[in-house]
């Protein structure tokens, strides 16, 4: 049977190859200046059919596997990006693989399996509006979208962490929505089916007291926005930066190096939201009229049973 799906695998795919206009000499491998791959940084579609994956240095001699149905495509290297022209749009929904390697002027290679999807080109304006981390059983956890423009959700990502660290995450199917519209991904519990634009984000919750939200235009694309909630200081905890757990801290590393929140080279737990005060019917808000700061200074935690997914945020604010 593993013999049987070999082969199949080897049928549908076919090799693209690449013109390499910055190729180069290949430098020994063994002269012990660079042993290290090129690292891919980031993969982004640009419009219906075309990726472009960067690397953190210049690459060569690409050697790229397609899908099939793709066999007209094309591709080639731009100093440290590759750019993949396929022969026809991809799915926004469906998941498309894209097998390849490359290398840097040493020889130091690396090989790739890259899921990719298709752009869409009617994404709204979002923002995080509401959120819960203290789910109990009546009142789950929860994370609220406002949609500041019209537009269609199809293929925009939740995640819980960022894209390259996260426990899980939560891609919409293809729906169109209006300004002002309240959009609710529910954790724990399936939401009642006549909920109006609720969704069910999978049985695991949100992490109580610290952790990352993030929200990206696709399952990794552009990412649109971003919350920090920690109830730690810098001096409760000497490891991890003060988050107190590996994830958290790989997380807020990689959040570092957005435009998402507020830092000076370095996230520390003492400017997130403070999540103290937090219940599962005290939900963090943000401050609707106000200028997105990406800072905790766009937070609060609302007051008891103010909780409201999925409509106009409560105004009062918790006071312990």
């Amino acid at each position: 049977m593993k013999k049987l799906a070999l082969v199949i695998l080897i049928i549908t795919l076919l090799f693209v190859s690449c013109s390499d206009e910055f190729d180069g000499p290949v430098i020994n491998f063994f002269s012990g200046k660079d042993r290290m791959s090129p690292r891919l940084i980031t993969i982004q579609t640009i419009d219906e059919s075309t990726v472009v994956f960067t690397f953190d240095e210049f690459i060569f001699r690409p050697f790229i596997t397609l899908e099939k149905e793709y066999k007209e495509s094309t591709c080639y290297v731009d100093q440290e990006k590759l750019v993949v022209s396929l022969s026809h749009p991809l799915s926004v929904m469906r998941q498309t693989n894209i097998y390849f390697s490359v290398r840097d002027n040493r020889g130091n290679s690396t090989t790739i399996s890259a899921p990719v999807y298709g752009i869409n080109t009617k994404i709204p304006n979002l923002v995080i509006n509401e959120f819960s981390t203290r789910g109990s059983t009546n009142h789950p956890d929860r994370v609220e979208l406002k949609a500041l423009t019209d537009g269609n959700l199809g293929g925009v990502t939740l995640y819980h962490g960022m894209f390259f660290n996260h426990t899980f995450s939560f891609s919409f199917p293809s729906v169109e929505v209006k300004r002002g519209d309240y959009i609710v991904v529910q954790f724990q519990q399936i939401p009642p089916q006549h909920s109006p634009l609720t969704y069910y984000g999978g049985s695991e919750g949100l992490g109580g007291n610290n952790g990352v939200i993030s929200l990206y235009n696709s399952p990794y694309n552009e990412v649109k926005d971003v919350v920090l909630y920690s109830n730690r200081t810098s001096d409760s905890d000497e490891a991890y930066g003060g988050f107190g757990t590996k994830d958290v801290y790989e997380q807020v590393i990689e959040l570092t190096s957005t435009d998402q929140w507020v830092h000076n080279g370095v996230i520390r737990p003492e400017s997130a939201i403070n999540s103290d005060s937090s219940t599962a019917t005290r939900s963090f808000n943000r401050k609707e009229e106000q200028e997105d700061t990406n800072s905790a200074s766009d937070w609060y935690v609302v007051i008891t049973s103010g909780s409201t997914f999925g409509e106009k945020n409560t105004t009062t604010q918790y006071s312990p």
